[in-house]
C-alpha cells in the first residue's frame, strides 16, 4: 500500500512539473511575409527598401539579437528595443540597383530568442533593368 501511494505522490510531483513546463513564458515571432518581391526596377533607381513587418504572439518580450545580408550591396536595420507581447516590429533591407542588373535575389538571416524560431532566413528580389526596358 505504501508502495502504490508513493507512486501516486511521485506521479503528482511529475505532472506538476510537466503542467508548469507548458505555463513557460516564450517569445513568438510572427511575420506577415518573409519574401519580398520588388518586382522589375529601374537601374537608376539606386537604393529600394523592403519593409518586413513582424509581431510577437508569444507570452514573453522578444528581442532580434541580430539581422544580417548575405551580400554587401543589401544593408538592414531593425526594431532594437525588445518587442512585449502583441506588439509589432519591423526589418528593413535596402538593396541599391546602382550598376546592377538582372534578376535578384538576397537573403537577411535573422537571429532571434524566440526558441523555435532561432534563426529565420527573409528574402528580398526582383529585377533590375535599364531605363530604357520599363515603360
Amino acid at each position: 500500500m505504501k508502495k502504490i501511494i508513493m507512486l501516486i505522490v511521485i506521479f503528482c510531483f511529475v505532472q506538476q512539473g510537466f503542467s508548469q513546463e507548458k505555463q513557460q513564458k516564450k517569445s513568438c515571432i510572427k511575420f506577415d511575409t518573409r519574401t519580398y518581391d520588388f518586382g522589375k526596377v529601374k537601374q537608376d533607381k539606386g537604393k529600394i527598401e523592403a519593409t518586413f513587418n513582424f509581431t510577437n504572439t508569444g507570452t514573453d518580450t522578444l528581442k532580434i539579437l541580430n539581422v544580417r545580408a548575405s551580400y554587401g550591396c543589401t544593408s538592414t536595420n531593425w526594431t532594437q528595443e525588445p518587442v512585449l507581447p502583441n506588439k509589432k516590429g519591423i526589418i528593413k533591407a535596402v538593396y541599391d540597383t546602382k550598376n546592377k542588373s538582372g534578376e535578384f535575389q538576397k537573403n537577411i538571416f535573422v537571429t532571434t530568442n524566440d526558441p523555435l524560431n532561432v534563426r529565420i532566413i527573409l528574402t528580398v528580389k526582383g529585377e533590375v533593368v535599364s531605363k530604357k526596358a520599363i515603360k
